[in-house]
């Protein structure tokens, strides 16, 4: 099972703590530093699989462009940042994160709101639920502020590896299944009612989800009873104009049977998740995106991101947070830009509705392999953040910023 869609509270607090306000992007980081020996076998596996697939995508795409939006990861508003949603100087952060956005061209915010964030069972005190709620309702009004589409994931925050500060594990502990479908029900009608997102995806990673919750989601019955239970109180309640998705990790061994199960649903769209490319993990995207065309349904990618592992290493006794830890290294920047570069094709060929690249901090800043290799996996996660809130502060983007703006704007 991968662990993806991850976030560090230490990362996102440094982040926090340090946004101030972009510029436009001006100058660059330095070219990438050459790929240190132990990483170069890995690098040239991933490398060799991004040709290969963008070979692929060019066989079948005549390079117009379609109606794609390109949305990015809005970290500082993901739920398991959990208290700093609250902390004074909140919004200070949230308007320079979108100001950055809007500098490189973003015309969409993804926005993760996992349950039990906004369900009352879970918050200590009806003032405390409302402060969360109000936050939120605060972070849908500045993308909207900025002309943003708004997308929303709501699926479970983790209980596992020290993504959060949240003491979710126990209260996961304490539902039953029956409750859970309610409970993720009831946050998806707020998010819908209170917050009015474009799109909503509301099953994402049913493996993750069943590891996280200790719940069984990793079968194709019981995520669609969480769909169709959301759709169903959805128009109970009269809210339309919300595309509604549920998708897959490609990586899943069950990916077919997944998005068979999904496109049988009333959603409106299929939702991809690509970290992964080895194997034919590629390929299953495209081959996902063409089944889900030919049940009618729309497409989208709601997290992308380059997951630097060998196929060696899928399934091994690597842990998330070390392998994430990688990608604070400025060598894999030219891997970065070529798998944004492949996605953003792959989104064109197949009509994707939206993508949304997931670890967008590394827009802003890359760590220096020479002075930051001996660093343990968490540190590593915390220092690139803290870089990135000086370097957002500073008005410095990235070549993969730069690329991923050029990628948007170009015609």
């Amino acid at each position: 099972m991968m662990r993806n869609c991850v976030l560090s509270c230490l990362s996102i607090s440094a982040l926090v703590l340090l946004t101030v306000g972009p510029t436009i992007p001006g100058q660059a980081a330095p070219p990438a530093a050459p790929v240190p020996s132990e990483f170069q076998a890995t690098y040239a596996e991933l490398e060799s699989q991004l040709t290969r697939f963008g070979r692929l995508i060019a066989s079948r795409w005549d390079g117009r462009k379609t109606d794609v939006l390109f949305s990015g990861e809005l970290l500082v508003a993901n739920a398991h940042v959990g208290t700093a949603l609250i902390r004074p100087g909140y919004e200070r952060t949230l308007a320079a994160s979108l100001d950055g956005f809007n500098a490189l061209g973003l015309q969409a915010a993804t926005v993760q709101i996992s349950f039990p964030m906004l369900y009352r069972p879970f918050h200590r005190s009806d003032e405390e639920y409302a402060a969360y709620l109000n936050a939120y309702r605060q972070i849908a009004a500045a993308v909207r502020a900025r002309g943003m589409k708004l997308i929303v994931k709501s699926k479970a925050i983790f209980s596992k590896g020290g993504w959060t500060a949240w003491d979710v594990g126990s209260f996961y502990r304490r539902l039953t299944l029956e409750e859970y479908v309610r409970g993720r029900t009831e946050v998806a009608l707020t998010i819908a009612r209170e917050i009015r997102p474009d799109y909503l995806a509301v099953v994402s990673e049913p493996d993750t989800e069943a590891d996280q919750t200790g719940l069984p989601m990793n079968t194709p019955a019981n995520s669609v009873r969480v769909v169709t239970s959301i759709i169903s109180a959805l128009r109970g309640a009269g809210l339309s104009g919300i595309a509604v998705g549920a998708g897959i990790g490609t990586w899943h061994p069950q990916y077919d049977a997944f998005v068979r199960a999904f496109a049988a649903t009333p959603a409106d769209f299929i939702d991809l998740h690509i970290y992964p490319v080895n194997r034919d993990y590629l390929d299953r995207a495209a081959s996902i995106a063409r089944m889900a065309r030919a049940t009618g349904k729309h497409v989208a990618m709601t997290e992308a991101w380059l997951y630097k592992t060998g196929a060696n290493e899928l399934g091994g006794s690597f842990t998330a947070e070390a392998i994430y830890s990688r990608d604070a290294f400025s060598f894999w920047e030219p891997l970065d830009r070529k798998f944004l570069e492949a996605m953003a094709a792959f989104a064109h060929a197949e009509r994707l509705d939206f993508i949304s690249p997931f670890w967008t901090k590394y827009f802003y800043a890359y760590l220096e392999y020479e002075s930051a290799s001996n660093l343990r996996p968490q540190q590593l996660i915390a220092a690139s953040t803290r870089a990135a809130g000086e370097a957002l502060a500073a008005g410095r983007f990235t070549q993969t910023g730069i690329a991923y703006k050029r990628l948007i704007t170009s015609p």
